[in-house]
């Protein structure tokens, strides 16, 4: 079974996503995600494959994924660790106390993911994804630790493989095989030809050679050698990014729109236009990044990351899921006046005008032909700024559901496999009875690479039952002062209100 990667850019980014569970044990989780790769695979047309399991570069450039016809011992689907804590509460264990927590209505900043790198892999496995093209290692690493009260789940990927959305459609194949229902894992598509291997190409002109909304601000020449040269020097120059979770609870939120809405409101004629809270929160965390000591006097490019699945028209199967990377990033430039001085709904507006611009049926494919141009003569994504641009990235996963796509119901009692339902609870309590499954408390995600540069990013992972968000931040020190600042004013506004 063969998949090629179109989007070169990710082929050496390691991502991991950790799902914390509280109140169960999880047994044999390894089993049915050995069984889920078995069936995910075998429903695809093509199991006549070469007979190896590695990434393998092509000569021009894309990835393969060979995948075994048959797994064994020596070559399974997935590499499985496990360490044993059972006699410890989580919240005993040194380390995994420190794991973020809800604070209520308080808005928080609290520990990154770098710091729980431990329970996300095992030790030994590589920090890069060089040794995929040079030995049979399984893509998948599953890495579980256990506590008396709770479990990690850690899943770590190369990015190659899949994007966010990819890794919800595996998580919920995964908990569909705990809970004895294989019958439901659909087919994966796009396992025998790339779906994106035409989009962007001469195959595609009729649509693909209409010009991309920003394709005459493409940046070329003195400009992109400036630029470059600008953030080698602020890589090696600063040094000082810290990844932090931030926990943003439904009330501020609320906060944050009610000034937005009515800001918009005044200036578009006591109309409101839509803008989402991915907007509300890419706009709130830009614009203090925006006013920290090492932006001053600089233009600004927002680049918020879209699913292809949801914007090209008649090329995806509705049957089935694409376990492939299948972004591309909606960009927001910004004068070196608006960035200094645009505020938050000003920004989130910007940024909900980029998203209607720029990732219509049409626009997707004139961006995905300006990739494959850049990837061909530079080897990087395309690159819409000034020669004195910042970036700012962001990456939201709100849509990838990940809580409820996690749903381990039988591994919390054992019942694995077993085509019968489970409450998925430990207890003999009526109250704990009438649970119907069991959705993880709290996920993290980041990249694994020692040689990571992430910096001025932003991760939503989305929003849980009761409206609160989390989000990751890569950010200098100067960012995180203003956050914590404004999360002050906040506090004290609250008192003083009530």
């Amino acid at each position: 079974m063969t998949a090629s990667s179109t989007l070169e850019s990710f082929t050496k980014v390691y991502s991991n996503l950790c799902i914390r569970l509280d109140g169960v044990k999880l047994a044999a989780v390894y089993e049915p995600m050995q069984v889920m790769m078995f069936i995910l695979i075998s429903r695809t047309r093509l199991l006549a494959g070469t007979d190896c399991h590695r990434e393998i570069v092509q000569s021009e450039g894309k990835l393969e994924i060979h995948v075994p016809r048959v797994f064994t011992e020596t070559r399974p689907a997935v590499r499985f660790s496990h360490v044993d804590h059972l006699n410890t509460n989580i919240d005993s264990h040194p380390l995994a106390s420190r794991l973020p927590k809800a604070t209520g209505s308080t808005p928080s900043l609290q520990e990154g993911s770098p710091a729980f790198k431990s329970f996300a892999a095992p030790v030994d496995l590589r920090k890069n994804t060089n040794h995929y093209l040079r030995s049979d290692e399984p893509l998948l690493c599953l890495h579980v630790t256990s506590f008396a009260d709770a479990t990690l789940v850690g899943l770590t990927y190369p990015h190659s493989l899949a994007d966010a959305m990819g890794i919800s459609e595996l998580l919920k194949a995964w908990s569909n095989i705990i809970v004895g229902k294989s019958y439901l894992v659909k087919p994966l598509q796009g396992t025998y030809r790339d779906v994106l291997d035409s989009a962007g190409t001469d195959h595609d002109k009729e649509v693909s050679q209409r010009e991309f909304a920003l394709e005459s601000k493409q940046t070329r020449g003195v400009a992109l050698v400036s630029f470059i040269a600008r953030y080698v020097w602020d890589i090696a120059t600063r040094r000082t990014v810290q990844a932090r979770h931030i926990y943003l609870p439904a009330n501020y939120l609320r906060h944050l729109r009610q000034g937005v809405e009515q800001e918009l409101k005044e200036t578009h004629g006591g109309v409101v236009p839509f803008v989402s809270d991915g907007d509300l929160i890419t706009a709130w965390g830009s614009r203090l990044v925006m006013s920290s000591r090492p932006w001053k006097r600089c233009s600004a490019v927002i680049c918020n990351v879209f699913d292809i699945r949801r914007r090209l028209e008649n090329t995806f199967a509705p049957e089935g899921p694409y376990l492939q990377n299948l972004i591309l990033p909606a960009t927001t430039v910004l004068s070196r006046q608006e960035a200094a001085n645009a505020t938050t709904a000003q920004i989130a507006q910007h940024l909900r005008q980029a998203i209607v611009e720029q990732t219509s049926d049409m626009q997707t494919r004139s961006l995905l032909r300006l990739a494959r141009n850049w990837f061909a003569a530079l080897g990087t994504m395309p690159l819409f700024a000034r020669w004195d641009s910042r970036v700012i990235a962001c990456s939201n996963w709100t849509k990838a559901k990940f809580l409820d796509a996690a749903d381990i119901s039988s591994a919390a009692s054992g019942d694995v496999g077993e085509h019968k339902p489970c409450t998925g609870v430990v207890g003999n309590s009526a109250a704990d009875a009438a649970q119907d499954h069991v959705r993880p408390v709290m996920f993290w995600g980041t990249t694994m690479n020692t040689d990571d540069k992430t910096r001025d990013a932003f991760m939503i992972y989305g929003k849980d039952e009761s409206g609160n968000y989390w989000v990751q931040g890569f950010l200098r020190k100067e960012s995180w002062a203003l956050i914590e600042e404004e999360f002050r004013r906040f506090g004290k506004d609250s008192k003083e209100s009530i």
